[in-house]
């Protein structure tokens, strides 16, 4: 686990930041745990696998969490006992979460950027909320930090690869998003291998991909399910179910989401950019209508100014040093934000909350550079 800070003023902050996530996480569990949406699916899915040795259907895409909750099923095989052993391991796994957002954070940053974002992913309610949910939501927002400093530490010291590969594969296994996000950690990975290697690796992916391509469609035609990305696609929804804006008709209909998907941006190039940004709007300044005016007048305020001092923090990072780790931490970034515009979001921001933590790392680099600039200081 990381260290702690060197400096006393981090480690005050670190230490605020822990007292805040403890009591964020004690606040949630007071109230029962939540069986909501997919829950059920889930563990019938679970269940099947524990007594026929498989996941089928639609499950399949979140193949890691039906997985985890068969094994909360051995752990705790009394009544509805498992479903309280899920949520207390989740929560564990949120405070080596936590852990992970400082250690990372000082080790491809600093540590007062560390601190920073430790402090930050304490207060993200929109994060510690899910939590109290059986779902897939906690164990991904935690994983996908948990992933990150496994591989930072992989290319500190390749004996790490024995927490890097398994953190990366459980993430990629927990719900489709992570299939997507696991090529940034693969390319991370491979990175460290000489290029000869790299090369003769490369070169198998692709020809096997070439390969099992005719399966890979089907697979994936089935995992993005058609009727939903063209609906959404052509509906011009922003907001699950809700917030949408106008868009051309699709006529042309072959049944392939790729092909679909390519012939109507071929088609209407102008609009589908204008959707995919006004999406991406839409995840990251999550204001919504049902908010009170209070809490969309806070989140209109501390959010461009939470994305100015990530954009501070990048610059910083290409004037300076920008490593492969600093490029790990913006690819998983990328990826999810390539993922949110091309689906929709959710009513609550969870799918942004995938990635706002890794977005503080920059934004908690951004103001320790304008503090430096501002008030004359050295970073620590």
């Amino acid at each position: 686990m990381p260290s702690l800070p060197r400096s006393n003023h981090n480690r005050v902050i670190l230490l605020l930041a822990a007292v805040i996530f403890i009591a964020h996480n004690a606040w949630f569990l007071r109230s029962p745990i939540i069986m909501s949406g997919d829950t059920p699916r889930y563990i019938d899915s679970a269940d099947y696998l524990l007594a026929h040795g498989a996941i089928v259907g639609r499950d399949q895409n979140y193949s890691g969490f039906v997985a985890y909750l068969a094994f909360m099923k051995i752990l705790a095989p009394e009544g509805e006992s498992f479903k309280i052993a899920a949520i207390a391991v989740q929560t564990f796994i949120s405070l080596i979460a936590f852990l992970c957002v400082y250690g990372t954070g000082a080790r491809v940053f600093s540590e007062t950027a560390g601190a920073l974002s430790a402090l930050f992913f304490s207060l993200n309610h929109y994060a510690i909320y899910w939590i109290q949910y059986a779902l897939t939501d906690s164990l991904f927002i935690s994983f996908v930090i948990i992933s990150v400093w496994a591989l930072v530490r992989f290319g500190e010291n390749g004996r790490w690869i024995w927490l890097a590969a398994p953190a990366c594969l459980f993430t990629a296994a927990l719900r489709p998003n992570g299939v997507f996000i696991f090529p940034v950690f693969l390319v991370y990975l491979l990175s460290y291998l000489s290029r000869k290697v790299q090369i003769a690796i490369y070169s198998a992916c692709i020809a096997a991909a070439i390969a099992a391509s005719p399966f890979l469609m089907t697979e994936f035609q089935k995992a993005t399910d058609h009727i939903q990305v063209m609906d959404n696609l052509t509906g011009g929804y922003l907001v699950w179910g809700l917030d949408k804006i106008e868009m051309p008709p699709f006529q042309w209909e072959k049944k392939n989401v790729i092909e679909d998907s390519f012939t109507y941006f071929t088609a209407y190039p102008k609009d589908t950019l204008k959707l995919f940004a006004t999406r991406l709007y839409t995840a990251y300044i999550f204001t919504r209508s049902g908010y009170t005016p209070a809490h969309n007048a806070f989140l209109l305020t501390v959010l461009p100014v939470f994305y100015i001092l990530a954009a501070a923090g990048a610059v910083r990072s290409y004037i300076t040093v920008f490593t492969r780790d600093r490029l790990l931490v913006m690819g998983v970034i990328a990826v999810q934000s390539a993922i949110l515009a091309l689906t929709f979001s959710d009513y609550d921001p969870r799918f942004t909350c995938y990635i706002i933590t890794l977005v503080a790392l920059f934004s908690a680099y951004g103001a320790e550079w304008i503090g430096i600039i501002t008030v004359g200081k050295r970073g620590v």
